[in-house]
Parts: structure tokens; C-alpha cells; sequence
């Protein structure tokens, strides 16, 4: 920009005032997206990673954020403010395959996770309440099971929003053993 002392030509006010506008414009444009980019960055937990599947085959994994704590038993956590995550798999639960089945039918897919369609349910169960994301993938459904804190927890909304974002589906899990034959009389 050089000063109009320098210059020959006839100051424009009109101009200078659009250039002005616009210099301040791109200042606020990148001011606000600063803040968002921040406000965003902040709400990104520290994860561990855990790897389901065989000991050298995870057909997917999970992200799961630091504080959280792993349960004695099977794929279950629990969170700092009192909230847990439950995961089951229809190789553990074959009722789930049923289940999923019936949602699919009666309601359209309300979520993706790993970009396979998913269904979102609300439960409520006694004054407690549960959010169920039933995702089929391949040959089978895994439940996402969310029992939220006593009391409502912006870490933990935001901790079940990265859960599910870092869901990710490898490859086809192996086959499921045949069910063994009921004995003959």
C-alpha cells in the first residue's frame, strides 16, 4: 500500500473506504475462526485405543478417552463423573441380531458410525435413561450402550461424541463358531 502523499494519482475515498472494509473483514473472519478452531480443539479428549478381534487380527477398534476406566469384564467403561459405555457384540449376544433386524425395519438409520448406517435409540428404564447405537457391520451387530452420569456432564456428551467418532471397522471379523446341535433323545 503505498501512501497517497506518494502517488500522482487523485485520492479515492470510495476506494479506500472498500479496501478498508475489506482488510477489516478478513481480520474478523480470521479472528472468529481462531476462536472456533480452539473452542473445538479443547473439546478433543486424550484417547486410548483398544483393538477388538483375535490377539493378532482386530477387526476394529475404539478410541476411548484418559480417565475413563476399563470394567473387570468384557468391553465396558466407565467414565470420571459416573457414566459407562457397553459394548456387545452378536457373536456375545445373538439376541442383538434380532433386535437390529426389527429396528432396521421400523425406523430408518438415524446415525452412521465408521460410515455404516446406525440406529440410535433412547431407553428409558425406570427414571434411568440409555442410549443405544446398534450398528450392523459385515455379518454382525455391535451395540454401543451409553448409561449417562446421575447428573448431565458436558465432558461426557462430548467424551460419547468422540467415542463414537473414533469407532473404526478394519476388515470382516472371522466367522462365528457353529452352534453345536441340541443332543437327540
Amino acid at each position: 500500500l503505498i501512501p497517497d502523499v506518494l502517488t500522482d494519482r487523485d485520492p479515492h475515498p470510495a476506494k479506500n473506504g472498500l479496501l478498508s472494509l475489506a482488510c477489516v473483514a478478513v481480520i474478523l473472519v480470521t479472528l472468529i475462526a481462531g476462536y472456533k478452531q480452539k473452542q473445538w480443539a479443547s473439546h478433543d479428549l486424550p484417547m486410548n485405543t483398544y483393538e477388538i478381534g483375535t490377539k493378532n487380527d482386530a477387526w476394529w477398534t475404539i478410541g476411548i478417552p484418559v480417565g475413563w476406566q476399563a470394567g473387570e469384564k468384557g468391553l465396558v467403561w466407565s467414565s470420571p463423573d459416573g457414566g459407562t459405555l457397553h459394548v456387545l457384540d452378536s457373536s456375545e449376544d445373538p439376541q442383538l441380531i434380532a433386535e437390529a433386524e426389527t429396528v432396521s425395519r421400523e425406523a430408518k438409520s438415524n446415525a452412521t458410525i465408521d460410515g455404516h448406517p446406525a440406529w440410535q435409540v433412547r431407553a428409558n428404564i425406570g427414571t434411568d435413561s440409555s442410549d443405544f447405537y446398534l450398528v450392523q457391520v459385515y455379518d454382525r451387530v455391535v451395540a454401543f450402550i451409553f448409561h449417562p452420569p446421575a447428573l448431565p456432564s458436558r465432558q461426557y456428551n462430548d467424551g460419547v461424541s468422540q467415542i463414537l467418532r473414533s469407532v473404526r471397522f478394519n476388515h470382516a471379523p472371522p466367522p462365528l463358531p457353529p452352534v453345536p446341535a441340541p443332543p437327540s433323545p
